[in-house]
């Protein structure tokens, strides 16, 4: 934390690590469809992605890419997790929270200006039906603002294992999970109709 207190890199390799090793745990196996559309390893990404279970964290886990990620602020109160998400440098959130959803925004500017990539799930919480939620608009303005592109994923199946109501994996999947990368968006490609403000959408 001393050398590296922005990114915690160290921490990185080791939540990685330790993702994959609980989904190879458990015998659930997975594949990547369209790595050619992944960017290089050094380039900074904004990852949006669907949200299903809490197992879709696990599975981008096995994007080979490092990235931080914004949970509600109650995870980091939970002992032994909690405590490794925040010596991790990932981003809390209390959803109530005007203020701090607006603190929020500009820390996530802020990560992507200085190098470091995202992951969030636009849709602000897990589908329970399955069906795609709306997407909220302040994750496509934060990457607008930091003039980074945008990567799209796709993660299949792991509701099947994992509800969104499960704490832990039920069952195996009758097919693989598949996470889906999708052509990168170039965000200057797009004109800014909102100027990046922080305070409109949700």
């Amino acid at each position: 934390m001393i050398r590296d207190p922005y990114r915690a890199r160290a921490y990185d390799w080791i939540a990685m690590l330790c993702m994959r090793l609980s989904m190879l745990s458990t015998g659930i196996h997975q594949r990547a469809v369209g790595t050619e559309n992944l960017l290089p390893p050094d380039a900074t990404v904004l990852y949006v992605c669907n949200h299903n279970s809490y197992l879709d964290i696990y599975t981008v886990s096995f994007l080979g890419r490092f990235f931080k990620f914004v949970s509600k602020r109650s995870i980091f109160a939970i002992p032994s997790i909690g405590w490794a998400v925040g010596m991790a440098r990932q981003i809390g959130i209390e959803r109530d929270s005007r203020r701090d959803q607006l603190r929020v925004f500009r820390e996530m500017v802020s990560r992507l200006e200085r190098g470091v990539s995202l992951l969030l799930f636009p849709e602000g919480t897990r589908s329970k039906d399955g069906m795609l939620r709306a997407f909220k608009q302040r994750p496509f303005r934060v990457a607008k603002q930091a003039g980074v592109p945008i990567v799209s994923l796709t993660i299949t199946g792991t509701a099947e294992v994992m509800p969104p109501w499960a704490l832990a994996p039920l069952r195996r999947p009758r097919q693989r999970i598949t996470l889906t990368i999708h052509p990168a968006i170039q965000t200057a490609d797009h004109a800014n109709h909102s100027s990046c403000d922080p305070n409109c959408g949700s």
